[in-house]
């Protein structure tokens, strides 16, 4: 009697062994809401620190892509600036700028004609006309224009884009004494001693100005 009690014993000791075992190797309900909740938190600060780091490689790129465009528009207008030339005795000439303000209309403009070598088959002079004009589109971009011809035919060419996306544009021309806003060739006989105009782009954290300033060698 006593060894069939004790098996019965044994059995219901292992089964309620078993039971808490199972019980102890199991999660609750309110244990897996908790582990998914932690891991939405992480996974959701994970997929936001990927998207700032590519937001911010993606704004370095486009402020580099900017400087260049501005290195590259700076080197061309130094040469043509360098060239310029005005005589009011040979009516092809011209010298024109506009300051402007900074974003809003007018903006800047220069037109201006330089010294350069005839190419192709227009071989009709040594001098070319070119001409910088800031627009500002309808939903308040602004885009750096050049335009170029020969001021013997008068025949315009294409204009281009050199400077997209600005945020403003001013130029600013020396007569000798002090820098003015404004330059007519034809009043003052002749292109100013400098020039100089100052960009504003979008850079990282703000608003930068850039500037190239080019003394005028032809006399």
């Amino acid at each position: 009697m006593h060894l069939v009690r004790n098996c019965v014993d044994n059995k219901e000791i292992k089964k309620n062994s078993c039971r808490r075992l199972l019980c102890r190797r199991g999660f609750t309900l309110v244990e897996l809401l908790i582990a998914v909740a932690i891991l939405a938190v992480v996974v959701t600060a994970i997929y936001a620190t990927l998207f700032n780091v590519l937001d911010s490689r993606e704004s370095m790129q486009a402020n580099m892509d900017r400087l260049r465009s501005f290195r590259r528009f700076s080197a061309s207008f130094q040469r043509e600036a360098r060239a310029s030339f005005f005589s009011p005795d040979n009516p092809v000439t011209l010298w024109q700028g506009s300051g402007g303000t900074s974003t809003t209309p007018p903006l800047a403009s220069l037109s201006m004609t330089f010294f350069t070598y005839p190419s192709g088959q227009d071989r009709s002079g040594d001098l070319m006309a070119v001409s910088y004009s800031a627009e500002s589109s309808e939903d308040g971009m602004i885009t750096l224009y050049r335009e170029s011809w020969n001021p013997y035919t008068g025949k315009h060419g294409m204009k281009a884009e050199v400077l997209e996306d600005i945020e403003g544009v001013r130029a600013l021309f020396y007569d000798g004494a002090k820098w003015v806003d404004s330059w007519d060739g034809t009043d003052r006989k002749g292109p100013p001693q400098a020039v100089s105009l100052l960009v504003d782009i979008k850079a990282l954290g703000g608003v930068e100005t850039l500037s190239t300033t080019v003394l005028t060698m032809v006399k």
